[in-house]
C-alpha cells in the first residue's frame, strides 16, 4: 500500500516529548526491533541498523511528531519547530553520507515508488509503535 501524499506531507502530532531519555528509549526500541526484522528475513544481526532509515523515520515521526524529509539515500524527520530528528544519525551508513545525509530533496519521497516503499513499512511500524508505547511506559509524554 502506497503512503499517500497527504500522509507524507502532513506534520504529525507528537506522542512523546523530544528528550534525551525518550530519544534513548526510541533508539533502544529501534535496535531491538531491527534485530527482530533481520532475524525474520533470515539474516544475522550485523550490529548496526544499515538500511533501516525508512523504519526509523516512520517510528520517530509516530512518536515525536513532525514530517518525513530526505533524499534518495536517506530519510529522517523534520519536527514542527524545524529541527531535524534522525534516530539513525549515529549509524555507519548515515555517517558515510556525511552532511549529505540530511540534504533536503523531499521530491524524491513524493515519487510513487518511494511512497510504495514507505507504505510497505507501515504495518510493521504500526506494530512497533504499539509495542514501544506498551513496553516503554516510562517515556515522558
Amino acid at each position: 500500500m502506497r503512503l499517500s501524499l497527504k500522509n507524507l506531507n502532513t506534520t504529525h502530532a507528537a506522542v512523546w516529548l523530544v528528550t534525551p531519555e525518550n530519544l534513548a528509549l526510541a533508539g533502544a526500541a529501534m535496535e531491538l526491533l531491527w534485530k527482530e526484522r533481520q532475524g525474520e528475513r533470515g539474516g544475522k544481526h550485523t550490529g548496526d541498523r544499515e538500511g533501516s532509515c525508512k523504519f526509523a523515520a516512520l517510528l520517530a515521526r509516530a512518536l515525536f511528531g513532525g514530517r518525513l524529509a530526505g533524499n534518495h539515500d536517506h530519510v529522517f524527520v523534520v519536527l514542527a519547530n524545524g529541527s531535524l530528528l534522525d534516530l539513525n544519525e549515529n549509524q555507519p551508513d548515515v555517517a558515510a553520507f556525511g552532511s549529505n545525509a540530511w540534504a533536503r530533496h523531499d521530491f524524491v519521497l513524493a515519487h510513487p515508488d518511494y511512497r510504495e516503499a514507505l507504505g510497505s513499512c507501515m504495518p510493521r511500524v504500526e506494530r512497533w509503535v504499539n509495542w514501544v508505547k506498551e513496553a516503554m511506559p516510562a517515556a515522558v509524554m
